[in-house]
């Protein structure tokens, strides 16, 4: 789970913390992130045990003409934001996301959401993992009151 905190001082629900708290509460080992170090640098990490990355955070998304182009799209976690040339750059192809490398992963994703469904945006709003991973709705018990 990839969180932007900075959206409950914008809206006084507390999407985020509610979000958090629900999380915090399963048993299904969710990793936490708030900065856009620590994004990239579970994504770098060889180990990651992620099959599954959720965004929670605004986006920006820019189109061919404006400055940047879809390159400078970017997701706003709490510190700053991370652009798809980021991820470009940033998270290798040689990593595996479940059996398929991570950068290869949003390659593919950004490049059909472009080609395919002409919609740039969607990616920064999708969610991105295995077509096979599933999560069942916890039961009570796996719940903590």
């Amino acid at each position: 789970m990839n969180f932007n905190e900075t959206i409950d001082a914008q809206f006084s629900q507390g999407y985020v913390r509610t979000q958090q708290a629900f999380w915090r509460k399963t048993n299904l080992g969710v990793t936490t992130r708030l900065t856009r170090a620590d994004v990239l640098n579970d994504v770098n990490n060889v180990a990651t045990p992620d099959q599954i990355l959720y965004f929670y955070c605004h986006a920006i998304a820019y189109g061919l003409n404006q400055p940047g182009g879809l390159d400078a799209s970017s997701l706003v976690l709490t510190n700053k934001p991370i652009t798809l040339k980021d991820f470009r750059l940033e998270a290798p192809t040689e990593i595996p996301l479940s059996g398929k490398p991570l950068g290869e992963t949003f390659l593919d994703l950004r490049q059909e959401f472009v080609a395919r469904l002409h919609n740039p945006p969607g990616l920064l709003y999708a969610l991105h993992c295995d077509a096979d991973t599933m999560i069942d709705p916890p039961s009570a018990g796996a719940l903590v009151a």
